[in-house]
């Protein structure tokens, strides 16, 4: 392995890890937590975003989240983003994901699946 591949999955595992400990973040979030009345995500929605968060490193280990975030509607959304493609997974109950798939030039695309 050379010196350049051992740096880059260094840093996949340091954003992979700055993922989780995100979702660890929200397992003190309290309602109102943005101060405009957000609502915190339910803790079967947090440990549903981190089985989700682990399938996902174990399926594309070269891709970790851009973006980790807590929604003021209670739920997790994950984001990839690639140049102009972006991917965005919401999680709002345990078990189920809804995906919504931008890419340049066409409709966004969007569905729900169960992990």
């Amino acid at each position: 392995m050379s010196s350049d591949e051992w740096r880059l999955g260094k840093q996949l595992a340091e954003e992979w890890v700055l993922s989780a400990n995100r979702l660890n973040d929200f397992d003190r979030l309290v309602d109102d937590w943005d101060g405009l009345g957000a609502t915190a995500p339910d803790q079967d929605v947090v440990e549903s975003a981190k089985i989700f968060l682990s399938l996902k490193r174990k399926q594309d280990p070269e891709s970790p989240p851009s973006r980790v975030l807590a929604a003021p509607d209670g739920s997790i959304v994950f984001e990839w983003q690639s140049g102009s493609k972006i991917v965005e997974v919401e999680i709002d109950a345990p078990g189920r994901a809804n995906y919504m798939l931008e890419e340049p030039g066409k409709s966004p695309r969007f569905w729900t699946g169960r992990f």
